[in-house]
């Protein structure tokens, strides 16, 4: 005869709202995930609960009014400035877009090598 013992998942049992959580499964950016540890991790909760309490305070309503379509239109606008001082820039240096954009991300990771170093030295 085997006898299993397991301890009771307190998941199972109706929390403080009076209802057993579930399992749920979405997609989301890194950058809203990372919000979620930070704020959770601030007010010393699990994600799940600050997710249940944000969406109890009202949450959903504000994220309805999040005008996103304003982000999205600035964020467009500031790429074409991109996209032309980019244009400009190479023009001034006598290079190709390409050459210009490789030599940028080049830099860009020796950049991030040597802070690296320097992060390991502290």
């Amino acid at each position: 005869m085997v006898l299993l013992i397991m301890s009771e998942d307190v998941r199972s049992k109706p929390g403080i709202y009076g209802e057993v959580k579930k399992q749920k499964c979405f997609m989301i950016t890194d950058f809203a995930s990372e919000e979620i540890d930070k704020l959770a991790k601030e007010y010393k909760m699990t994600r799940s609960d600050l997710l249940e309490r944000s969406i109890r305070a009202g949450g959903l309503k504000l994220a309805k009014e999040y005008k996103v379509e304003e982000l999205v239109k600035d964020f467009k606008l500031d790429q074409a400035d991109v996209e032309a001082e980019i244009d400009k820039l190479a023009k001034k240096q006598n290079m190709s877009r390409t050459d210009l954009l490789e030599l940028a991300i080049r830099a860009g990771v020796v950049k991030l090598i040597q802070d690296s170093q320097i992060q390991d030295q502290d």
